[in-house]
């Protein structure tokens, strides 16, 4: 196992003991000074001996201690999203309504998009849980890879050259970052934004080499050193559990259907379901002990709703942008109101199943 990811468990579990404990703060003050000395001192050993592997990895676990016991110290009241993005989130949420689409479509776009589920039926949220696709109500990677494939696919006539990549990556990195705040900064919103920065510093680098799990591992020490009390949230744990899935599991379900062809669709059905099965693999169990449920549908629900998700929400975009600039197509209208009855209709079908 890679360095980078056994010190990232390690900083990880020095996080988790004191995070999920009931101590008081007299006695975590008491155990930042105690970590934050032993994480010192670890470092100080480790460089003495080069690089000594299990001073390294003890240096982790006290800076995981020293984290966690500093956040629960210091916690004051819930973030608030800063006065300009909420002005635009509510401009955003504004011009939606000013579509007038069936309240089923606007509150479905409200939920896809920015994260905002009030307005969804509870007849609606019943059949996305119940067909084991309730991931997709909630902001996630997959929302935020969505909107920056569609940015990227709009800067793509720059080319690839370095100075386009240039741009490409500041562009994604700023626009991502907005979107991020502006929605709340959920965990799992997080972890994509954090992704995408890696990606895009990794492309500006060519030469340089990185393996999944070695992403995941900076991208979950980046976001716990920011505010470790992320581990307490289930959006975290299977945002995380979920994206090691496909980088641990997927790699050899996808080479079970080896490439032929230029266009496959049956291959393409597979990568789809072997995304699905990589990802329940992981965060099923999690699921199963805080629900007590199974999503038994999940492969159905998945190979279904997310073409279609993906497909409504690029449509939406489309639809919003065109309007915000004075251009009100009824062909784009009405496809995001026949997109998402499709959605609701074909979850509510497996649901019923």
């Amino acid at each position: 196992m890679k360095t980078s990811f056994t010190i990232c468990l390690a900083f990880i579990a020095g996080i988790g003991i004191i995070a999920f404990s009931p101590l008081q703060e007299p006695v975590l003050c008491i155990i930042a000074a105690a970590g934050l000395c032993t994480a010192g001192a670890s470092l100080l050993l480790a460089s003495q001996r080069g690089r000594n592997r299990n001073a390294l990895l003890l240096a982790a676990f006290c800076a995981g201690v020293f984290a966690s016991a500093s956040a629960l110290i210091s916690i004051s009241g819930s973030s608030q999203i800063p006065p300009l993005l909420a002005k635009a989130n509510a401009a955003l949420l504004q011009h939606i309504d000013s579509r007038q689409l069936s309240g089923q479509s606007t509150a479905l776009i409200k939920a896809l998009i920015m994260g905002e589920r009030a307005e969804l039926s509870q007849e609606v949220v019943e059949a996305f849980r119940a067909a084991g696709a309730s991931h997709i109500l909630a902001l996630s990677g997959l929302h935020v890879g969505i909107i920056y494939g569609i940015l990227s696919a709009l800067l793509s006539p720059l080319g690839g050259s370095k100075q386009a990549l240039w741009i490409k990556s500041v562009a994604g990195i700023l626009f991502t970052a907005f979107y991020m705040v502006m929605t709340g900064a959920s965990a799992s919103v997080v972890r994509a934004f954090i992704f995408i920065c890696l990606h895009c510093i990794a492309r500006l680098m060519p030469d340089r080499k990185s393996s999944g799990t070695s992403t995941i591992a900076i991208s979950a020490i980046i976001q716990l050193s920011i505010n470790p009390l992320y581990i307490k949230q289930l959006g975290f744990q299977l945002s995380y559990l979920a994206v090691l899935g496909i980088s641990l599991i997927f790699p050899f379900l996808r080479d079970w259907y080896p490439e032929g062809k230029a266009f496959d669709p049956i291959r393409k059905i597979w990568i789809s379901a072997a995304m699905s099965i990589s990802c329940q693999v992981f965060t099923a169990p999690l699921v199963l002990v805080h629900f007590g449920t199974f999503p038994k549908y999940f492969l159905i629900s998945n190979l279904i709703a997310l073409p279609l998700t993906e497909l409504f929400i690029i449509i939406t975009i489309v639809d919003l942008s065109l309007c915000g600039m004075g251009v009100d197509l009824e062909i784009t209208k009405s496809l995001v109101e026949k997109l998402g009855q499709t959605l609701v209709y074909c979850l509510e079908i497996v649901a019923s199943i």
